[in-house]
């Protein structure tokens, strides 16, 4: 019982995560839309239908992966415990003062560095992402979708998914080794990347300077978010993302 108790998966919080990930997924989706106007134009289905049906998609995705995660990350000690303590009435004053600073600082390094690999393989691959400023809605909501369900998809699922899988292998531990972690980290990362590349095809030419800079820009941000998941929790890499985000599409869209 005692075990049953240990692993068991919080049904408030998992409601909160799947909630959050549906509403950023709707506020994201329009800008999607009229980014990539020639993916959706091209339906016979109306704009209104597509979007249904996109939300309604991501919704049984996050419902799955949320659910796994959670319930994975029970046994790699993974997870998001200020959430947990916040949704239990319980304190939270010392994770602001030792841990949120700390996160929104390695945010907005993320954000500089990729500002910095950015421009320096914009004349080898012709592709800057952060060259634009994109409307502020559409800033709001790629910042938000971000730090919510990339970090969900990335962070509590993949690299939580891994790490499970690193500690099987040495089936001796009962939490993976550091080494184990970093595989984890890393993997998760650059699988990330690697998909991102997916979606790039067809509008670029992949070669192996955008090859490159997606795979190093994705592991060198993953690698952040991803220490901060392991050694803070899942709220710390959420809040770091949220930070790079709002630095990297929201700003820019301020002052100008």
């Amino acid at each position: 019982m005692n075990v049953q108790k240990k692993y068991r998966v919080s049904l408030r919080l998992y409601l909160l995560l799947l909630a959050a990930c549906i509403s950023s997924t709707a506020f994201f989706v329009p800008s999607a839309m009229m980014l990539r106007p020639q993916i959706f134009n091209g339906s016979v289905l109306p704009i209104e239908a597509q979007f249904a049906i996109l939300v309604g998609q991501a919704s049984v995705f996050f419902a799955v992966i949320i659910y796994l995660g959670m319930f994975l990350g029970r046994r790699v000690r993974l997870g998001a415990p200020i959430l947990e303590r916040l949704l239990k009435g319980k304190k939270v004053s010392e994770w602001v003062k030792k841990t949120a600073w700390l996160s929104a600082m390695f945010g907005a390094a993320v954000a500089f560095g990729l500002f910095g690999l950015d421009f320096a393989f914009a004349e080898s691959s012709g592709l800057q992402s952060y060259s634009g400023v994109l409307p502020l809605w559409q800033g709001v909501g790629a910042a938000l979708y971000g730090a919510v369900c990339e970090e969900v998809m990335v962070r509590l699922f993949l690299m939580t998914l891994i790490a499970y899988v690193a500690m099987k292998v040495k089936s001796k531990k009962k939490r993976p080794t550091d080494v184990g972690v970093w595989v984890a980290i890393v993997l998760s990362a650059g699988i990330f990347g690697g998909l991102q590349l997916l979606g790039l095809q067809g509008s670029l030419d992949l070669n192996g300077a955008v090859v490159t800079r997606e795979i190093a820009m994705s592991v060198s941000a993953g690698a952040v978010f991803g220490w901060l998941y392991w050694k803070k929790g899942f709220e710390a890499a959420m809040l770091a993302h949220l930070i790079a985000s709002l630095i990297l599409f929201v700003v820019p869209a301020l002052v100008n």
